[in-house]
């Protein structure tokens, strides 16, 4: 266990060390120093992780659209577009991250994997 626990601390430190990271800080801290941009820029985040989290799958794609036309203009600033493809980045690097732990060992949920929300 003692292994397992250094090996995830020094996974944690090339997270944090890593290029996709320094550039998610960087761009947090653009839209930090712009308090207006910041509040606009959470509000489409909000909406965009509620979207993403419906129940309602025959509504989504019409909610989609609605958020992109609604935020189509804010995506055109280049300090929000580079926060978002900076975070997008970090997202994409936690489930690659994630898919390799969760496949390193099987946990036989075979005869219940129906009932897990993934």
């Amino acid at each position: 266990m003692e292994r397992v626990k250094l090996c995830t601390e020094a996974l944690l430190d090339a997270i944090k060390e890593s290029e996709v990271c320094r550039n998610y800080e960087a761009a947090k801290k653009e839209v930090e120093a712009q308090p207006k941009m910041r509040a606009m820029l959470n509000d489409f985040r909000k909406k965009n992780y509620a979207i993403q989290n419906m129940h309602q799958e025959d509504e989504l794609y019409s909610e989609i659209e609605k958020l992109e036309k609604e935020y189509h203009e804010l995506r055109k600033i280049p300090v929000i577009w580079n926060y978002l493809q900076c975070e997008l980045d970090v997202c994409r690097m936690m489930q690659h991250i994630n898919l390799k732990l969760a496949g390193a060992v099987d946990l036989d949920i075979g005869d219940f994997a129906d009932v897990i929300e993934w």
